[in-house]
């Protein structure tokens, strides 16, 4: 983290809200060195995809522009100065009005400045109950600590931002959550133990015990993009046309 950049020695010049300070150790949210090796991560996946796309299948694009201007972003209420803000200048393949309707949370009053509230990333088509699950992990960052949602009403399915608040000890903004349309039943993580039975959101997560503290820390983007990749270069994900529902 030292190396990263994400850990600095020495007091701020003023009192600054956007850091955890211990002692003379201020704890930074995240990184130039994180946005870089996060879209590094996207882009060789992306790259390993379209390597096995047949001949003609690619979309013409143009030369590089961010994909979100801060306009954008600000009508889709993602946050100021946060890492997911700063990635999505850089890299995200939406069309920017159907980014900004379809966040269902970003709306919500934070409780507190220094919310961030989760941002859908990447949609699937389904849509899945608010439950107790969800409503505690997206919880955290808002008013009287209670989402503005009754349970049983519809959550967007698909792959979110870490919703953190960066007062809290040992929070991870670079994270993730993949919320799926379905429970997870005798699933394991990464470390061989079980997923928790009818969980939505435990897929690529860490496992039960994380060797330096942080149990309830989100594993990292970085790390999603660097796995999908490694399923598809070994042939456990396959690159084509998958009928389902009509979609591919």
């Amino acid at each position: 983290m030292i190396r990263l950049g994400t850990i600095v020695v020495g007091l701020p010049e003023e009192e600054s809200r956007d850091r955890m300070q211990m002692q003379l150790w201020s704890w930074i949210p995240y990184c130039d060195t994180q946005i870089e090796s996060n879209i590094a991560a996207i882009e060789h996946y992306s790259a390993t995809v379209e390597s096995r796309m047949p001949p003609g299948s690619h979309l013409p694009l143009p030369d590089f522009t961010p994909f979100f201007t801060d306009t954008d972003l600000d009508a889709a209420h993602v946050p100021q100065d946060c890492f997911i803000r700063s990635l999505l200048t850089r890299r995200s393949p939406h069309d920017e009005e159907a980014f900004a309707a379809r966040q269902q949370f970003n709306s919500m009053r934070p409780y507190e400045e220094g919310s961030i509230p989760p941002v859908l990333l990447f949609t699937a088509s389904a849509t899945v109950n608010l439950n107790t699950e969800i409503r505690w992990l997206f919880n955290k960052v808002y008013e009287n600590g209670e989402i503005a949602m009754n349970d049983g009403d519809p959550v967007k399915t698909g792959l979110y931002s870490e919703p953190t608040c960066r007062y809290h000890n040992d929070t991870e903004e670079t994270g993730f959550r993949l919320l799926l349309p379905f429970p997870l039943n005798r699933a394991k993580l990464s470390n061989g133990s079980q997923v928790r039975p009818d969980s939505y959101t435990q897929l690529f997560q860490h496992g039960n015990f994380h060797w330096f503290g942080g149990e309830w820390r989100s594993q990292r983007l970085e790390r999603l993009f660097k796995r999908w990749t490694e399923l598809v270069e070994s042939g456990v994900w396959t690159v084509g046309k998958r009928w389902r529902g009509g979609t591919n």
